[in-house]
């Protein structure tokens, strides 16, 4: 499968550039899943940030769940613009009300230890560090992850109701 995305956002905000795409990858039971997915690249290239966002319209395996594999895609589709080692590149799981039709009770990032996954185990689940909003620059270096719902529709990507979060809206 041809991990490229669809339509691609590009914005540059002061020392790094946002690369913004629907982002589909082959789960570990070798079906399609995707994301929303949002590449920090900073100008000097000194650090690497990945926010992986777990959207309502994912029917396949999520992001924790098939963690190894969104990693070799990603690395695989951005090869040429990540320039630091593949450990050092920062990972966030986010997650909310605009992920699924459970009610997630609060907005949390999780924060996966790449080094730590069992790559025999097609399903294995890294270990993770869970921050909630009030964290959020402490760990994303300033980055504001903004509304869901206006990004979700300048990438032209369906739009499923319900979310009930105003961060979605």
């Amino acid at each position: 499968m041809n991990h490229t995305p669809g339509k691609v956002i590009k914005n540059t905000f002061g020392e790094y550039i946002q690369t913004s795409s629907i982002f589909h990858w082959i789960n570990g039971e070798n079906t399609v899943s995707h994301c929303l997915f949002r590449i920090y690249l900073w100008n000097d290239q000194s650090r690497v940030v990945i926010v992986l966002t777990e959207i309502k319209s994912n029917n396949g395996i999520g992001i924790v769940t098939s963690f190894k594999e969104v990693m070799e895609a990603v690395f695989s589709s951005f090869n040429t613009e990540i320039h630091i080692p593949f450990n050092k590149v920062e990972w966030f799981i986010h997650y909310g009300y605009f992920s699924g039709y459970d009610v997630i009770p609060t907005r949390e990032i999780l924060i996966p230890d790449p080094n730590n996954i069992d790559v025999e185990d097609a399903l294995s689940i890294p270990e993770t560090i869970t921050i909630y909003p009030k964290d959020y620059d402490k760990y994303l270096y300033g980055i504001d992850l903004g509304k869901l719902r206006p990004l979700l529709a300048e990438l032209d990507w369906e739009l499923i109701d319900r979310w009930g979060d105003a961060e979605w809206e």
